[in-house]
C-alpha cells in the first residue's frame, strides 16, 4: 500500500516491554502469528517498516557504542542459554534501531560480515531438531534478525531453507515474515524483488495446508515483481480461507490490479452492517475472547480494505465506483472506529 501509511500505522501492532531482561522468561513472547497478527502486519508494505518504529522509540537505546554486533554475535555461540538469548535480543534491537538512524546509522544492514556469521549461526540451529521451546525461541529471533539485513545473496538462500516443510510452523511463519521485510523495502524503494527461489518457494508456500502459510505467502508474494505472482494471487481470491483471500485482494490491490475488487466489497458490506461487540458475558472468556479478536480482525481488513480502495481509485470504472461509493460513506458517517471514518471521507474525494 501507500508509503504514506508508515507513520498512521507504525503503532498498531508494536509489542512493548521494558526492564531487565536477565532470562528467558523475561524476554517479550515469541508466539506464531495469528489471523489479526497476519492482516496487522502484513497487509501494507508500510507496515514492514513501520510496525518496529514504536519498538525502536523503546529499546533503540539499548545498542549503545559498547554493545558491538561482533560481541553479541560472539555470545550467540556460548553454552549459557541466558547469554544467548540477552545477545539474540541486543542484537535484533540493534539492527532495528539503526535502520532508522538516517545520518548517523552505522549501516549494519548492509554489512555483509554480520550477515554471513548470522547466517552461520542460524544454520548450526536448523541443523539439529529443537530439544526446548528455548531453542524455537532463539531461531525466531534469529531468522527475524536476518529480516533486518539487505545482504540478499547471504540471507535468502538460509530463509528459503527455514521456509521448507521440514520445519515447524513457527520457523516457516517467520522465514516468510523475514523475506517479507526485506521485499517491503525493495517494493517501497520502487525496485521490487527478483528471485526466482523466493517466488517459487512462495508460490508453494500458497498451496500448504497450514493456512498460517497460505496467509503470509499471499501478503509475500505481492511485495514481488513476477507475472506468476498475479496469476497466483488471483487464484487464491477463491481459498477457502477468508484471510487468504484477504491478504490476496489487498496484495492484487498493492500491484493496482482490481481482481480483488468483490473481497474488498465484501468486507466494505460487512463492516457497514457490524455493530461494536457489547453485552458480551465477561464472566465467559473464551466467548469474551472470541468477540474481542472478531472486532480486531474486522476493524483491521476494514482499515486496509479502505486503503486498497484509496489506492484503486485510478483504475476503478464508474460503475465500480458507484457501487463503492455507499459502503465508503456509510463507513464515514457512521463507523466506530474514528481512524476510519477519518480514512473512509478521504477515499469518497477520491471517488
Amino acid at each position: 500500500m501507500a508509503a504514506t501509511e508508515n507513520n498512521s500505522t507504525s503503532q498498531d501492532s508494536v509489542p512493548q516491554s521494558g526492564g531487565t531482561i536477565d532470562s528467558p522468561e523475561n524476554l517479550p513472547p515469541v508466539e506464531p502469528p495469528s489471523a489479526g497478527f497476519i492482516i496487522q502486519l502484513f497487509v501494507v508494505p508500510a507496515l514492514i517498516v513501520g510496525a518496529v518504529i514504536g519498538v525502536w522509540l523503546l529499546f533503540g537505546r539499548l545498542a549503545t557504542n559498547d554493545q558491538d554486533w561482533e560481541r553479541q554475535v560472539n555470545e550467540l555461540r556460548v553454552d549459557n542459554n541466558n547469554r544467548r538469548f540477552r545477545a539474540a535480543y541486543s542484537l535484533t534491537q540493534m539492527l532495528q534501531a539503526d535502520l532508522h538512524a538516517d545520518d548517523q546509522s552505522a549501516n549494519l544492514k548492509d554489512n555483509k560480515q554480520l550477515a554471513t556469521q548470522l547466517v552461520d549461526v542460524l544454520d548450526d540451529n536448523l541443523m539439529v531438531p529443537s530439544q526446548s521451546e528455548e531453542d524455537e525461541t532463539l531461531r525466531s529471533y534469529l531468522i527475524r534478525a536476518l529480516g533486518w539485513l539487505d545482504v540478499d545473496e547471504v540471507t535468502l538462500p538460509v530463509l528459503i531453507e527455514a521456509m521448507s516443510p521440514e520445519f515447524d510452523l513457527e520457523t516457516r511463519q517467520n522465514a516468510i515474515t523475514a523475506v517479507s521485510f526485506i521485499a517491503g523495502r525493495d517494493f517501497e524503494a520502487g525496485s521490487p524483488l527478483q528471485n526466482e527461489e523466493i517466488t517459487a518457494a512462495l508460490v508453494k508456500g500458497t498451496f500448504d495446508e497450514a493456512p498460517e502459510i497460505r496467509r503470509a505467502s499471499a501478503f509475500a508474494l505481492g511485495l514481488l515483481d513476477n507475472e506468476q505472482v498475479d496469476q497466483r494471487l488471483r487464484v487464491l481470491l477463491e481459498d477457502e480461507d477468508e484471510f487468504v483471500r484477504v491478504n490476496a485482494s489487498l496484495a492484487l490491490a498493492r500491484q493496482k490490479s482490481t481482481a480483488g475488487l468483490d473481497v474488498l466489497e465484501d468486507i466494505l458490506k460487512t463492516a457497514s452492517k457490524s455493530e461494536a461487540v457489547e453485552n458480551v458475558n465477561a464472566a465467559d472468556l473464551d466467548a469474551s475472547k472470541a468477540a474481542n479478536v472478531a472486532e480486531i480482525e474486522l476493524i483491521l481488513k476494514t482499515k486496509y480494505a479502505v486503503i486498497a480502495v484509496e489506492e484503486l481509485a485510478p483504475q476503478l470504472s464508474s460503475s465500480e465506483k458507484e457501487r463503492l461509493k455507499p459502503l465508503i460513506k456509510n463507513l464515514a458517517d457512521n463507523f466506530r472506529e474514528p481512524s476510519i471514518k477519518l480514512s473512509a471521507k478521504e477515499v469518497l474525494k477520491s471517488l
